[in-house]
């Protein structure tokens, strides 16, 4: 207290605005941090799908080499121009999912898991030709698979699979959790139907890994469908785009999923189909869903960053709006201040003037609050005083003249 005492009143009004502008520029820092922590965690989504769009096309490849390795093992020997060609396609996939793992391996913390799969690929794509035809396709499948999980932990590390907004929530959970399922059990399908119609002979095993794989394709297939739905309730502009695309996934498994159906149902198999038919046929269904999975990855990246504008925008809001409360406050501080010292020092300027007699300075009073009052009231007192110093002065006027007549008479 005895340090506010040594204080003039503008130092006090000072120090009190400043304490008042504590608690405005904590909440503006509040403000602004949450901004930055959903922007931040909208940014990480986006690193996660760039991760995963070099993983979508290893994928293809990889269930593309798969069906055609497991063709030519089944004596389909016109397939083996064609692996070579894919494995080169595979080594460019490698290398543009190394420059992504370079990129936001120590973000997302997949450097292990895919340097494992790279091992994978190499000596699986060095000893192709010499495999059994079921050993080619397990050791491919058991890529694949840990492929999936690469991507299952790619949404988890990336916050993808917490999204917070029910439409991109749910293009996420079609594009991490669904489709890519999806399209490896079409490709498992599209390699044990070739296969099986490459060597003319279907055993009961064979019969049911197929009814299963499609007992589980519909399963996704329903699962995707449910989230598109969802995500278009929840953003109708989402609609016309993805509902073609997901239009056009429906005319390939039509067509593919009847051959693979009668294969699953037949003691024999139909000598009508050829194993290039019932590749092609799983290849245009394969095609179509990571068709789909190209329209829905850009979609949701798209509603990512228009998040993370609307945050940026609503973080600059939020500090304009302080910044511009802080200024009008600081103005009227200033205002107030100014003219209560200044009632202030006149009222100083009039008391020193009292105490040094001067009883006709003139006192201004321009306001009606509390040191307008105090002014009303000094002016009053130097009216007051004005009066008193007069009657004194007349009475010894008058006193003065009694006594020169009083010595004149005597």
């Amino acid at each position: 207290m005895n340090l506010l005492n040594r204080l003039n009143i503008w130092q006090k009004f000072a120090l009190l605005v400043a304490a008042l502008c504590v608690p405005i520029a904590l909440l503006a820092y509040l403000l602004v941090a949450e901004k930055n922590v959903a922007i931040d965690f909208a940014r990480k989504e986006i690193v996660g799908t760039q991760y995963l769009q070099p993983v979508r096309t290893l994928l293809q490849h990889l269930a593309e080499h798969r069906g055609m390795s497991n063709a030519y093992l089944n004596v389909d020997a016109k397939k083996k121009k064609k692996i070579a060609a894919k494995q080169s396609q595979i080594a460019e996939d490698i290398k543009a999912v190394d420059a992504a793992d370079a990129q936001h391996g120590g973000t997302l913390d997949t450097a292990s898991s895919w340097k494992a799969i790279e091992a994978d690929w190499q000596s699986l794509g060095a000893n192709v030709f010499s495999l059994a035809a079921p050993d080619s396709f397990s050791r491919h499948t058991a890529l694949i698979e840990k492929l999936l999980d690469l991507t299952i932990h790619v949404g988890i590390a990336s916050n993808l699979v917490l999204d917070p907004d029910p439409d991109s929530y749910y293009l996420m959970d079609v594009v991490v959790n669904r489709l890519p399922f999806l399209v490896e059990h079409l490709g498992r399908l599209r390699g044990m139907a070739a296969g099986i119609v490459a060597r003319r002979q279907i055993s009961e095993d064979d019969r049911i890994r197929l009814a299963k794989s499609l007992g589980q394709l519909e399963m996704m297939r329903a699962g995707i469908h449910s989230s598109l739905e969802l995500a278009f309730k929840s953003n109708g502009s989402l609609k016309p785009v993805l509902e073609a695309r997901w239009n056009a996934l429906a005319a390939p498994m039509g067509a593919f999923l009847p051959i693979v159906e009668q294969l699953a149902r037949s003691q024999q198999v139909d000598t009508a189909l050829s194993p290039s038919q019932v590749f092609a046929a799983g290849t245009k269904a394969i095609e179509a869903g990571f068709g789909l999975y190209d329209a829905t990855s850009p979609a949701l990246v798209e509603l990512l960053q228009n998040r993370i504008a609307n945050f940026s925008q609503e973080r600059f809001n939020v500090l304009c709006g302080m910044l511009a409360c802080v200024a009008l406050a600081l103005l009227l501080a200033y205002g107030i201040i100014r003219v209560i010292v200044r009632s202030l020092q006149q009222a100083s300027q009039v008391a020193q003037k009292l105490a040094a007699g001067e009883l006709d300075h003139p006192i201004i009073i321009t306001g009606r609050d509390e040191v307008g009052r105090l002014l009303e009231a000094m002016e009053a007192t130097q009216r007051k005083l004005r009066t008193v110093v007069g009657e004194i002065g007349a009475a010894t006027s008058t006193v003065s003249s009694a006594a020169g007549e009083i010595a004149q008479g005597s």
